[in-house]
């Protein structure tokens, strides 16, 4: 998930370029992007596991970490009530 957020924000960073550059979406540079990050997070791992761990750990306070304390938020209540969550399977079988 790291790394296609990081491939989303390098393609709206693409996108936000001056005209000059092809801002038809490119496979092969997403998809190099994305392995690149792949390999990054990889190299970290097999280098360390622990400072993976660590790293992860913090991406996810960073942003999981500011809400432990939020109280709902009226505009997530008003898109929730769209939702039939009860009619949604509980797991992947039928």
């Amino acid at each position: 998930m790291v790394s296609l957020t990081g491939t989303a924000v390098a393609a709206l960073l693409c996108n936000t370029r001056p005209k000059k550059y092809d801002r038809n979406f490119n496979c092969e540079l997403y998809s190099r992007i994305y392995k690149t990050l792949v390999g990054i997070l990889n190299g970290i791992f097999e280098t360390s596991e622990r400072k993976y761990h660590v790293l992860m750990h913090s991406i996810y306070n960073t942003i999981y970490g500011s809400k432990v304390n939020m109280v709902c938020d009226p505009e997530t209540d008003e898109a929730l009530m769209f939702l039939d969550i009860d009619a949604m399977p509980d797991s992947g079988e039928e």
